[in-house]
């Protein structure tokens, strides 16, 4: 079996092989499920935000920095500046109280 070497490249195979899987699940302060990610959506936002930010004329060597409140937006953003190879500076709020 060949492992991927990089992050990005397991989820590109996955998107490929088993999109429909859910690789990500956001629950709240109280463990109750938010939100599920499969595969082909985080590949699908992640490119998304990348080519969004190309559009936005992002070049080497900028950095990048994401303001998404917590949750699965943040990793396709996340993924997003990754695939770009752009370094990523992130604001985080306060998760609200339960």
């Amino acid at each position: 079996m060949k492992f991927s070497s990089t992050i990005l490249e397991a989820l590109s195979h996955h998107a490929k092989k088993t999109p429909d899987q859910v690789v990500f699940t956001w629950v709240d302060i109280k463990c109750v499920e938010q939100n599920k990610m499969t595969f082909k959506q985080v590949e699908d936002r992640s490119n998304a935000v990348a080519a969004r930010l190309l559009k936005l004329g992002c070049e080497k060597g900028d950095r990048v920095m994401i303001a998404y409140p917590f949750g699965l937006e943040f990793l396709a953003g996340m993924f997003g500046a990754e695939r770009l190879d752009r370094p990523l500076l992130h604001l985080s709020a306060k998760p609200q109280s339960a």
